[in-house]
C-alpha cells in the first residue's frame, strides 16, 4: 500500500512525497495447542509460527 503526494515548486520543479507500507494485511498464524496433559498450559496455543513484520518506508523526490 502506498501514498504518493505531488506538490508544484516553480514552473517546472515538483517534489513526490512518498509513503510504503509493506505487510499492511497480514496476519499471525498461531501454532497447535498445547496437547500434554500434565503441562499448565494444556489446551493453550502460546506460540506464532509466521510472524512476519510490517514495514514502512518515507521517501522524497524532487523533480526538475
Amino acid at each position: 500500500m502506498n501514498l504518493t503526494r505531488n506538490v508544484g515548486i516553480g514552473p517546472s520543479r515538483t517534489v513526490q512525497v512518498r509513503v510504503d507500507g509493506q505487510n499492511r494485511l497480514n496476519r499471525q498464524h498461531w501454532r497447535n495447542a498445547n496437547t500434554s496433559p500434565t503441562s499448565t498450559n494444556f489446551g493453550k496455543v502460546t506460540t506464532v509460527t509466521q510472524n512476519f513484520m510490517r514495514f514502512i518506508t518515507f521517501g522524497v523526490k524532487l523533480n526538475f
